[in-house]
C-alpha cells in the first residue's frame, strides 16, 4: 500500500508527465438510462431507452483530438478549456453516414502531415423502443420481471444503448465513417404488426404475440476505418417479456460473434499503448499565424500548470530558439529534435493572466523550413522540459491571375443554320454569353452582372423547309446574372420591371447595399438588335441587391401562448414558443426570407444552482419535414460540481458561433457572450418564418442546500440576419426633380461618396467635360458641379478601361490608347493616394495564366478572401470579326465570356500601412478641417448655397471615397 501511495505521489508531483486516461472501456446498459450519462461530453437524450409507447433515442458520439492538454487554444482564459473546442459531436442526421478526418497536429496544417494522432472516442448505441400495447395481467408497466431460470431482468421500457470509450492511435488525414444507431421504434413498420420496428443499423423488430408488441431494438453505432469497424457501441434491447407486455422486445444491433452483453466492440490493434508518454511541459506550441516572412506561436505550461505543489517545478519563464530545418529522417520527415544549431530568439516570461505565452518570428525567408523550440525554466533556472515544432513559411505572395472554371448546372444547347453563313447559336441558362460594356457590382462578395452588348440567337420556323432557321445578332442585353465566387456558378436571376438593355452604363453600390443604374447606350428597337438606330439614355434605376442581407430582432415577449417571465420549475422542461411571420419583421410578403446568421440573447433571473440546469436548446419548426434543434448549453461535470449561491442578479447570455469562449467552461454561468454547445449554423439557409422555441430543462436538485429563490426566464431575443431564399432582382425607376437634370450619356465614370454619386464626363453626340452629383437619400436631385478648368489626365489609358477602388489604391486594367492593343495581361496600373502617383503593378509572368488584353470589361473587389482579390468578367478582345458593323466598334470585335480573379498579395503593391492611411485621411474627414470646409464649397456644394461652387477635382472625390473605405467598381 505504501509503495502504491508513493507511486501516486510521484505521478502528481511529476513536472513533465500527465496521467493518461484509461485506454478502453465498454459497458452494456442496465435500464433505460444510458451508461456514463453523467459524462461531461454526453448530451441528453443520446442513446436513452424509450418509455412505454415511446421510441428509443438515437445514438451519439464524441471524438476528441486533444487528449493531454498539450495543444493550447489561443485566447483561452481558463484552465479547463471549453469542451466544445476540444471535441467534435456527432448526432444522427438524415445522412446516415457521417465523416471525420483525423486532424494534423497544430502547427503542421501548412505542411505535409504525417504520423499518427491519438484520438479519444466516446460512443453510445441507439436506445431500444418501449413496448407498445400492453395486454398482460400486471397493469403497472414500471415493474420489471426477473427470469427465474436465467436471472435476467426484463423491462417494459427499452434498454439504453451500450457505451464504448477508447484511446486510439490513428493515421493522420485518414477518413473515419461514423454511423449512429437509430432508436428502436415502439410501432411496427406495418399497421397490422404490434411489434416495434428495429432501429437502423442492426436493430431487430419486437415480437407480436397477438396481445402486445415488444419494442424494436436500437441500432448499432459504429466507426469504420477503410471499411472495417474499429469501434462500435451496441444498440439497446427493446422493452418487453414482462407481465405488462408479454411480447419479447427486439435485440439491439451488434456485431456478429459478439455478445450484446459486452455493450460494444473495440479493435485492439488501434488502441494507443498505455506507456506512450507525452512531454507536455511546456505544451506543444501552436502556430497561430504563418506567412511568407512571419510566424507566431502560442503555448502554455502544459501539465506543469496543473501540478504546482512544488515551487521548484513551477514554470517561471521560457527561452525560444529558432533554427533552419534541413535535416530529414529516413522517411523524409523533418526532425527538429536532432538539430544542433538552434539560435536564441528571445526570453518570454510566463503569463500569469491566462497561462498562454506567445512569440513572434519576423524576417523569415519565403518557402523555407524552420524549427521552433521552446524550453521552460523554473525561477532557479531548472529546465522543466522543451517542445519543438516544425513549420514551413509560405511562398512570397504574388499578384496572380487565375482563370475560374465555371460549374454549369445544365448543358448548353446549340442551333445552326446550314443555309446561312451565321455561326453556331449557343443557348445557356447557366452562364452568360460573351459581352462587353456590362457592369459588375459586388455586394457582400455576391457578384451581379448587368447588361452589355452580347450575341443572341434568333430562330424562326420555316414552314416550307419544316425546320428552324437560326441566326445570331448583336443585341443590348438587360439580363441580370449572379455569380457565386465560392462555387463558381452563374445564375440568371428573375427581374421585376427590368430596365431596357444597354451597355456602357454605370452601376454604383451605395452604403445601404442598393445599386444605382445611370444612363448607357441602347437602341429604339424592341428586339434590342444593335444597328445604327442608337439612343443615349439618361434614366436612373435602383436595384435592391437580390442577396441583400437585413437584420431583425425576434422578441420572445410577443409570444401568443405563454407570457414572460416564466418560472423554471424543478424537474420540468419549459418550452416558450414564438411564431414568426414576415409581417412581424416588417418584411413585405411575396418573397420568402431565409436565415443568413443568427444569435440568441437570453435573460435569466435568480439562477442559484447551475448544477440544476440540464440544458438550454433552440428549436425551429420552420414548415419543413423535420424540426431543427441545437443545444445552447448542456450540463457538464464542472457545472454539476459547482456549489449553489444565493444570487438575485440577472444573467444575460448571448450565444453566437463566433464567440471566443463557451459557456460550458464556466461552471458559475456568468453573463457574457459565448459559443453554443452545438452550432447555430443548423438554421442557416432555412426560412425565418415559422415557430421558434426556447427550451430550458431544470432537474431535481443534486444537492442538500436550502435555496429559496425561484429562477425565471425573463426574456429572450433572436438577432437574425436574413436574405431572400430565392433571389430576385427588384428594379425601381427613380424620377429626379425636374428643376435640373444631367444630360443623357454613356461611357461616363461614376463613384459613390456616402449616399451621393459623382458622375464625370461620358459621351453622347460628343464628349462631355462636366461633373454632376446625384443625391438619392431623401429626394432624387441632380447638382451640376464645377470641374477644374484644366483637369489633368485621369487615367493612363484613353478609354474603355476598367477601374476598381481598393484598400491599397485605385486599380486600373485594360482599355484602349489610340485604338491599339498592348501586351496582354501586363496592362495593370495602380494609383497611390498617399504619393499621388500612378504605378505599374507587377503580375506573375506565366503567359498561359494571363488573360488577353481587353476593353469594356469590368472589375469588382472580393473583400472576404484571405488575400484581397479582383474579379473580372468578359470584355471585348478585338481579335475576330463578328456581326458588329465597323462604323460602331473601335475595331473588329470579339466578345469574351471568361471569368478571372487577380489575387493581390505582393508587397510590391505598396499597400499603405494603417497608421499612414489614418494620418492621410484623418484631417480630411474632420468636419472642422480646411479640406472638409473646401469640400463643402466644391464637391459637396448645394444649389441652395449662396455662393457659386468652387472647382471640384475628381481626384478629391476618389480620395474621399478611399478614406471612407467605400471600395467599389468605378
Amino acid at each position: 500500500m505504501l509503495s502504491l501511495l508513493l507511486l501516486l505521489l510521484l505521478l502528481v508531483l511529476g513536472n513533465c508527465s500527465a496521467l493518461l486516461p484509461q485506454n478502453s472501456l465498454r459497458v452494456a446498459a442496465d435500464g433505460a438510462i444510458p451508461p456514463f450519462s453523467t459524462d461531461p461530453y454526453y448530451v441528453y437524450p443520446g442513446g436513452a431507452g424509450g418509455e412505454i409507447n415511446t421510441s428509443g433515442k438515437h445514438g451519439m458520439g464524441v471524438i476528441l483530438a486533444d487528449l493531454n492538454e498539450n495543444e493550447p487554444l489561443p485566447f483561452s482564459t481558463i484552465q479547463d478549456e471549453a469542451i466544445v473546442l476540444r471535441s467534435t459531436y456527432f448526432y444522427r442526421e438524415e445522412l446516415k453516414v457521417q465523416e471525420y478526418i483525423v486532424p494534423a497536429f497544430r502547427g503542421q496544417e501548412n505542411s505535409a502531415p504525417y504520423g499518427k494522432r491519438r484520438i479519444k472516442i466516446k460512443l453510445w448505441g441507439g436506445g431500444g423502443g418501449g413496448c407498445g400495447g400492453g395486454r398482460g395481467k400486471q397493469l403497472d408497466p414500471s415493474l420489471p420481471r426477473i427470469d427465474p431460470v436465467t436471472g435476467e431482468t426484463y423491462r417494459s421500457q427499452g434498454h439504453a444503448g451500450g457505451y464504448v470509450e477508447a484511446n486510439l492511435l490513428l493515421p493522420i488525414n485518414e477518413k473515419l465513417s461514423i454511423t449512429l444507431g437509430e432508436g428502436g421504434n415502439t410501432e411496427g413498420s406495418q399497421s397490422s404488426t404490434l411489434g416495434g420496428r428495429g432501429g437502423f443499423n442492426g436493430g431487430l423488430p419486437g415480437r407480436d404475440d397477438g396481445m402486445s408488441g415488444g419494442g424494436g431494438g436500437g441500432g448499432l453505432s459504429s466507426i469504420k476505418l477503410n471499411g472495417t469497424v474499429i469501434i462500435a457501441a451496441f444498440g439497446g434491447r427493446g422493452g418487453g417479456n414482462t407481465t405488462y407486455c408479454t411480447a419479447d422486445g427486439g435485440m439491439g444491433g451488434s456485431l456478429r460473434g459478439f455478445s450484446p452483453e459486452l455493450g460494444g466492440y473495440i479493435d485492439e490493434q488501434w488502441v494507443a499503448p498505455v506507456d506512450e508518454s507525452y512531454s507536455d511541459c511546456p505544451s506543444f506550441p501552436y502556430a497561430t499565424d504563418i506567412s511568407h516572412d512571419f510566424a507566431s506561436f502560442t503555448w502554455n505550461a502544459g501539465s506543469n500548470h496543473y501540478h504546482q505543489n512544488s515551487k521548484d517545478t513551477q514554470v517561471d519563464k521560457y527561452i525560444v530558439y529558432l533554427a533552419e530545418a534541413p535535416y530529414k529522417t529516413e522517411h523524409n520527415q523533418t526532425a527538429c529534435s536532432n538539430i544542433q544549431d538552434y539560435k536564441l530568439h528571445e526570453h518570454v516570461a510566463r503569463s500569469h493572466v491566462n497561462n498562454n505565452s506567445t512569440a513572434e518570428l519576423t524576417g523569415l525567408m519565403p518557402n523555407s523550413s524552420y524549427c521552433f523550440l521552446v524550453e521552460g525554466f523554473s525561477k532557479d533556472g531548472l529546465s522543466l522540459g522543451k517542445q519543438a515544432a516544425h513549420f514551413t513559411t509560405k511562398s512570397e505572395p504574388t499578384n496572380n491571375w487565375r482563370r475560374e472554371i465555371i460549374h454549369q448546372s445544365m448543358t448548353n444547347s446549340f442551333e445552326v443554320n446550314p443555309d446561312n453563313d451565321s455561326p453556331w447559336c449557343q443557348h445557356s441558362k447557366s452562364q452568360p454569353s460573351g459581352r462587353r460594356g456590362h457592369s459588375l457590382s459586388v455586394v457582400n462578395d455576391q457578384i451581379y452582372i448587368f447588361g452589355g452588348s452580347t450575341v443572341k440567337c434568333f430562330c424562326d420556323f420555316d414552314s416550307k423547309d419544316e425546320k428552324n432557321k437560326c441566326f445570331s445578332e448583336n443585341v443590348f442585353s438587360n439580363e441580370l446574372w449572379h455569380y457565386d465566387s465560392l462555387t463558381n456558378e452563374f445564375k440568371l436571376l428573375g427581374a421585376e420591371n427590368a430596365p431596357r438593355g444597354r451597355e456602357q452604363h454605370s452601376m454604383t453600390v451605395l452604403p445601404d447595399k442598393s445599386i444605382i443604374l445611370i444612363g448607357g447606350r441602347s437602341t429604339e428597337n424592341t428586339d434590342m438588335i444593335i444597328n445604327q438606330d442608337f439612343s443615349v439614355l439618361g434614366d436612373i434605376w435602383r436595384l435592391i441587391a437580390p442577396h441583400n442581407i437585413t437584420s431583425h430582432v425576434v422578441n420572445g415577449e410577443n409570444s401568443e401562448q405563454l407570457q414572460l417571465p416564466v418560472a423554471l420549475k424543478q424537474g420540468e422542461v419549459i418550452h416558450h414558443k414564438r411564431t414568426v411571420s414576415l409581417n412581424s419583421l416588417g418584411i413585405e410578403d411575396g418573397q420568402d426570407m431565409c436565415v443568413k446568421d443568427l444569435q440568441l440573447e437570453l435573460l435569466l433571473l435568480e439562477l442559484d444552482c447551475a448544477s440544476d440546469l440540464d440544458y438550454i436548446s433552440l428549436t425551429g419548426d420552420l414548415n419543413l419535414e423535420e424540426m431543427r434543434e441545437t443545444k445552447l448549453f448542456v450540463n457538464t461535470a464542472n457545472s454539476r460540481n459547482y456549489g449553489c449561491h444565493n444570487d438575485t442578479a440577472r444573467k444575460k447570455f448571448i450565444f453566437a458561433d463566433d464567440a471566443s469562449e463557451s459557456l460550458l467552461a464556466h461552471p458559475a454561468l456568468p453573463s457574457g457572450t459565448f459559443r453554443p454547445a452545438s452550432s447555430l449554423s443548423v438554421f442557416k439557409g432555412l426560412p425565418i418564418a415559422g415557430e421558434w422555441t426556447i427550451s430550458i430543462a431544470r432537474s431535481q436538485p443534486q444537492h442538500n442546500m436550502n435555496i429559496t429563490n425561484n429562477p425565471l426566464l425573463v426574456e429572450w431575443k433572436l438577432h437574425v440576419d436574413v436574405q431572400p431564399c430565392v433571389p430576385v432582382g427588384k428594379w425601381k425607376k427613380l424620377e429626379p426633380e425636374p428643376a435640373l437634370s444631367m444630360p443623357p450619356r454613356y461611357d461616363h465614370t461614376a463613384i459613390a461618396v456616402g449616399s451621393s454619386i459623382y458622375v464625370l464626363g461620358g459621351q453622347s453626340s460628343g464628349f462631355f467635360n462636366d461633373m454632376w452629383r446625384l443625391d438619392v437619400e431623401e429626394t432624387i436631385t441632380w447638382t451640376e458641379l464645377k470641374p477644374p478648368a484644366t483637369q489633368k489626365k485621369l487615367w493612363p489609358r484613353q478609354q474603355g478601361q476598367a477601374t476598381l477602388l481598393a484598400p491599397f489604391g485605385l486599380l486600373l486594367y485594360g482599355g484602349l490608347e489610340t485604338g491599339s492593343h498592348t501586351e496582354k495581361g501586363y496592362d495593370l496600373w495602380m494609383y497611390e493616394f498617399i504619393s499621388g502617383e500612378w504605378k505599374t503593378v507587377p503580375v506573375a509572368s506565366d503567359s498561359e495564366l494571363l488573360p488577353h488584353h481587353r476593353y469594356r470589361t469590368s472589375l469588382g473587389l472580393l473583400r472576404e478572401k484571405s488575400v484581397p482579390a479582383a474579379i473580372m468578367f468578359g470584355g471585348d478582345g478585338g481579335l475576330l470579326s463578328n456581326s458588329y458593323k465597323n462604323s460602331y466598334g473601335f475595331t473588329p470585335n470579339t466578345f469574351l465570356d471568361d471569368v478571372w480573379t487577380l489575387s493581390l498579395g505582393n508587397p510590391a503593391l505598396s499597400r499603405p500601412k494603417k497608421d499612414h492611411k489614418d494620418q492621410f485621411c484623418a484631417w480630411r474627414l474632420k468636419s472642422e478641417s480646411t479640406f472638409h470646409q473646401m469640400w463643402k464649397k466644391s464637391c459637396g456644394w448645394k444649389r441652395e448655397d449662396e455662393q457659386l461652387p468652387l472647382e471640384c477635382d475628381f481626384y478629391d472625390v476618389l480620395t474621399m471615397a478611399w478614406c471612407l473605405e467605400q471600395y467599389q467598381s468605378v
